[in-house]
């Protein structure tokens, strides 16, 4: 009944029996089926939501770290660290089975509490404490609904489980009168704010931890104990105060609960969060088991204090036992420990827990953080129970424009990966999002039901973290990490929470040269100065007449004066035309280069040549130059251009040798087009070291180019082509474009809740465009809520864009501010390459 292993031995006999013995298998099969499964429930809410008081009234039993014992959470009136404790309910039908199979007992289920703190100074010690649960309890305040903690609670609980319960405390504050109508209220509302996570299918409860107080259930009785009877949660109780709801919260917790998943084959890993000593016995240590199996008389490590300690004896709340395994709440009794050295730690098998100072991640971007997560920017990272400081090299998988949604594979040190600038979500997921937002827009959906369009973290790309840490930290290989920026104001409403992932890999600063292979595709511009004399290449029809390429060009405004082009010979450089040739050497002393083609080129004069190149970052020779497949787009360009150097188009008529501008109705556009095209007309040939800059994103600019010849070779070719006169033109077809802009100012008074119904953009346009074609087009800003567009505001290009909802006041209006990203959702004409008007810049 007490949970013994066995009956109680001679002294020192454990120690003698041979680990592989029958008795030895037989005590831990019983201890196993005589213990419960231990299901770790979170207790997670905003500051002052009864959530204490909540776990009181649930408890069971208490463990020494619980209902705010500590002298400073007395203080305060406020949970300060976490605490723990447990209550025992009869087995559900749907757990049985797979308890009986899992070797623990099936008549009763132990759910362990963790009270989380809620203070928004508090954060590093929830994210902590939300690593060890299997399931969370979100604790709202019934009168004041969702709070600024209780929307990053159900952040970390998006990280950390699947499986939440909700419940509405302190109902007994509204008026009986009232009190239906107001909870019917803030559950719609709780609602509408789930909408978009994988919580909006989770059950509410309703309840009053305490009835006319949480501060009566908060207090703890001298002996440690608390003042509840240690009976199943009710509804009242003579002794104690009276609680409402509890039934039905103890029902939707056992009812949702699921069987965890646990590693109990792996390394001993123990998270240490309490230590304490007893005069007389030794230092005792309080934790969660994550991985693994322990038993008493073994030899464990604590890595932070480099020593190995034997573990005397074992309790799971106030129970003695003689094996703890992976998921357990438990307390271990370790000899000639000084307490005083540890606080939060781990306790693990010898030499299983390396000390890591750089270490690599597959991560996804949190959805509700606003700002940009930039490469090169330090990050509070937690790990375990440890926060510290991390320098983040984000980087993915280059396939089809970049990083996809499968670049969670695992990590690969031979592999090459592309350096990215920030962590992105998935062009896909934006895409089925507007979908979405379109779908709800044709079937006359609310403006709030368009802005709820479901978008979780699991559509955002995973991409890889070079992470590298500030303090060395100990962790498990695939520890959970969790990017934050803490930095701000705790006060601030904004998401603090950037992303999170796992470890895959540990690493050292040495390892960085042969183990991690990232590369920035880069990109110079010059153009085709002189072209030899064309040959004629017979296009392989009978009608048409040969083609005139050219096999050798002279470019310019790729290098300096002062350039030794011995160094560059060799390296493949590409034509706007999509050809492919190679630097063969200087030509004169200006700077000037000759490109041989062996298949020639349709090139014109001044046509732009490209030369990409990759450069590794962590490369002992950062300057050098490399070229590959990556380096030349893949998709083919349009159909060259028929040299005109002859003076003589197609119908016979005279045309001047030099190239000739057209509208761009009447042409087909060049096939890799740089995004300083699209911006109005040819590169500068004295802005090299701008256009350089420009295209140092690597990939996104390259894929970018390589998309647009797609398309563009899909385009009918207007005007005579070959000699033969067209069919009828093909009407345009209008795709999908995204224009980006920002926040420049909000417009008017505030809301009654807050929010600003109209905010002024900049960025979409420039001043000569033409804004009317897009009024009423979907606004989606970076915070993920949506407007539509209203029209232009005043003469310089900017914009307006209305966030007012007339069907819900509550969500009426943004919560943007000044610098947010706007993205305007447009179309593109396909036959013309404009963008619903003239400016084609916002769109590239």
């Amino acid at each position: 009944k007490n949970g013994a292993a066995a009956p109680p031995k001679k002294p020192g006999s454990a120690s003698k029996t041979p680990a592989g013995s029958t008795k030895a298998d037989a005590a831990s099969a019983k201890s196993a089926k005589e213990f419960p499964l231990n299901i770790n429930v979170g207790i997670m809410g905003h500051v002052d939501s009864g959530k204490t008081s909540l776990v009181k009234a649930l408890s069971q039993t208490l463990s020494t770290a619980a209902l705010d014992k500590h002298p400073q959470a007395q203080e305060r009136g406020i949970t300060i660290d976490l605490g723990f404790s447990a209550f025992k309910v009869p087995m559900p039908p749907h757990l049985r089975e797979a308890c009986a199979a899992g070797g623990y007992a099936t008549e009763e289920l132990q759910f362990t509490l963790v009270d989380c703190p809620g203070h928004a100074s508090l954060i590093r010690t929830i994210i902590g404490g939300a690593q060890i649960i299997d399931m969370m309890v979100l604790v709202v305040d019934c009168v004041k609904g969702i709070q600024t903690q209780t929307a990053e609670c159900l952040v970390i609980g998006e990280i950390t489980t699947d499986d939440l319960v909700i419940v509405l405390n302190k109902i007994d504050a509204l008026p009986e009168a009232e009190r239906e109508e107001r909870l019917a209220k803030t559950e719609k509302k709780i609602r509408a704010q789930l909408a978009t996570s994988k919580f909006r299918d989770a059950p509410v409860a309703r309840a009053a931890a305490v009835v006319g107080g949480e501060k009566v259930a908060a207090v703890v009785s001298r002996d440690g104990e608390s003042t509840s009877s240690g009976a199943a949660p009710t509804e009242s109780s003579n002794s104690g105060p009276e609680h409402w709801g509890l039934k039905e919260v103890v029902s939707l917790i056992t009812t949702t609960a699921k069987m965890p998943r646990r590693d109990v084959d792996g390394p001993f890993f123990f998270a240490i969060d309490h230590c304490f000593s007893i005069r007389g016995q030794g230092t005792v240590v309080t934790g969660t088991c994550l991985r693994g199996r322990a038993k008493t008389n073994t030899v464990v490590e604590l890595p932070q204090l480099g020593v190995e300690k034997k573990i005397k004896s074992m309790q799971m709340f106030r129970k003695p036992v003689k094996q703890i395994a992976c998921g357990d709440r438990a307390g271990m009794c370790l000899a000639q420990l000084d307490a005083s050295l540890v606080e939060r730690g781990i306790v693990a098998d010898a030499g299983t827990v390396p000390l890591v100072s750089t270490a690599i991640a597959v991560v996804r971007k949190i959805r509700f953080f606003r700002r940009p997560c930039q490469t090169g920017t330090k990050f509070h990272v937690t790990v375990g129970h440890a926060t510290t400081l991390a320098e983040a090299t984000f980087f993915g998988h280059r396939e089809e424009g970049g990083p996809k949604r499968n670049a969670g594979s695992p990590y690969d040190a031979a592999k090459e990966y592309c350096y990215q600038d920030e962590l992105e979500p998935t062009v896909e997921a934006m895409a089925e999002r507007e979908a979405l937002v379109a779908s709800a827009d044709s079937r006359g959906g609310s403006s709030s039901s368009k802005k709820r369009a479901v978008w979780t973290d699991d559509d955002m790309v995973p991409q890889y973290a070079l992470l590298r840490f500030d303090a060395k930290v100990r962790c498990q290989a695939d520890a959970l990490v969790v990017g934050s920026r803490l930095d701000g104001d705790d006060a601030s409403p904004q998401c603090r929470i950037a992303f999170r992932g796992r470890l895959v890999a540990h690493l050292s600063e040495k390892d960085l040269e042969s183990r991690v292979r990232i590369f920035k595709l880069k990109e110079k511009c010059g153009v085709a100065a002189r072209l030899d004399a064309p040959i004629a290449v017979a296009t392989g029809s009978s009608s048409s007449r040969p083609r005139r390429l050219h096999r050798e060009v002279i470019g310019k405004d790729l290098f300096a004066k002062e350039t030794n082009m011995q160094r560059f010979a060799g390296l493949k450089l590409q034509a706007e035309t999509g050809e492919v040739g190679t630097l063969v050497g200087g030509f004169g002393k200006s700077g000037k280069f000759k490109v041989s083609f062996d298949a020639g080129t349709a090139l014109r004069p001044n046509g732009k040549l490209f030369l990409r190149y990759k450069r590794y970052l962590f490369s002992p020779h950062t300057k050098d130059m490399h070229q590959d497949d990556d380096c030349v787009v893949d998709a083919p360009p349009a159909a060259p251009r028929e040299d005109t150097t002859n003076n003589t188009t197609t119908n016979g008529t005279s045309s001047s040798p030099s190239v000739t501008t057209t509208s761009s109705s009447s042409k087909a556009d060049p096939a890799p087009r740089r995004p300083s095209d699209d911006a109005g007309g040819p590169v500068p040939a004295k802005k090299q070291p701008a256009v350089d800059k420009a295209t140092t994103n690597g990939a996104p600019a390259v894929e970018a180019r390589a998309k647009a010849a797609a398309a563009d070779k899909q385009k009918p070719q207007n005007g005579r082509a070959n000699g033969v006169e067209p069919a009828a033109e093909a009407p345009a077809e209008d795709k999908p474009v995204v224009l980006t802009g920002r926040v420049e100012r909000l417009k008017g008074d505030p809301l009654p809740n807050g929010r600003y119904a109209v905010v002024i953009a900049e960025g979409f346009f420039v001043q000569e465009d033409d804004q009317r074609p897009h009024v009423g087009a979907v606004v989606r800003g970076a915070n993920d809520e949506c407007g539509r567009f209203a029209g232009a505001f005043g003469k310089a290009g900017k914009s307006k864009v209305d966030f007012s909802d007339d069907s819900d006041d509550a969500t009426s209006g943004t919560t943007l501010q000044v610098g947010d990203a706007l993205y305007l959702h447009a179309t593109r004409r396909s036959s013309s390459g404009s963008v619903a008007g003239p400016h084609k810049g916002a769109a590239s």
